[in-house]
C-alpha cells in the first residue's frame, strides 16, 4: 500500500505542473497533456520506487531521480516532438516538486 500512496502523491504533485506548463506553452492541452504527464510517472515511478526501496543511500537517490528527470524528459520528447529544452525543464520542475513527496511517502 506505501507504493500506491506514493504514486498517488507524486501524481497530484507533477501531473498539475506538467498539464499546466504544457498547455500554457501551447504544447499540449487538455487530456492529451494529462495522459502523457501520468504515462511518463507510470514508467518512472515504479522504476525509482523498486531503486529507492533496494539501494541505500545518496548516489542511488541521485541516479534515481535523474534517471527519472532524463526518461521523463525522453518520453516527453516523443509526444511533443519540438522544444527539447523546454520540455527538460519542465520534467526537472515536476520531479523535484515531488521529491518532497517520494521522500515522505517512501
Amino acid at each position: 500500500m506505501r507504493y500506491v500512496w506514493a504514486l498517488v502523491l507524486t501524481l497530484a504533485v507533477e501531473v498539475p505542473i506538467y498539464v499546466l506548463v504544457l498547455g500554457v506553452a501551447r504544447l499540449l492541452s487538455g487530456w492529451r497533456a494529462v495522459a502523457v504527464a501520468v504515462g511518463a510517472n507510470l514508467v518512472t515511478h515504479p522504476l525509482v520506487w523498486i531503486t529507492l526501496t533496494r539501494i541505500d543511500g545518496w548516489p542511488a537517490f541521485v541516479a534515481a531521480e535523474v534517471g527519472a528527470w532524463f526518461a521523463e524528459t525522453a518520453l516527453l520528447c516523443l509526444a511533443v516532438r519540438r522544444d527539447v529544452a523546454l520540455l527538460c525543464l519542465i520534467a526537472l520542475v515536476a520531479n523535484t516538486a515531488s521529491l518532497g513527496t517520494r521522500n515522505g511517502a517512501g
